[in-house]
C-alpha cells in the first residue's frame, strides 16, 4: 500500500495556515489528499490499525 500513499505529519501549532486551509479543528485528524492537494476523504481519528488499513484500501480503489 505504501506505493499508493505518501504519509505526512502536520504540526497544527507550527503550521497554522495549512491547518486552516484543510479545516483541521481537532487532532488527531487523518485526510487523504489527491496529487493536487484536494481532500478526497476525511477519516475519523482511529487507533484501530486494521480498520484504518481497510479504509485506505477502499479509497485507493
Amino acid at each position: 500500500m505504501s506505493d499508493k500513499y505518501v504519509f505526512a505529519h502536520l504540526d497544527v501549532d507550527k503550521q497554522s495556515e495549512a491547518a486552516a486551509k484543510y479545516n483541521v479543528a481537532s487532532v488527531p485528524n487523518l485526510m487523504v489528499l489527491d496529487a493536487d492537494g484536494n481532500v478526497k476523504e476525511k477519516i475519523r481519528a482511529t487507533f484501530d490499525v486494521d480498520k484504518l488499513v481497510s479504509q485506505l484500501k477502499q479509497i485507493a480503489e
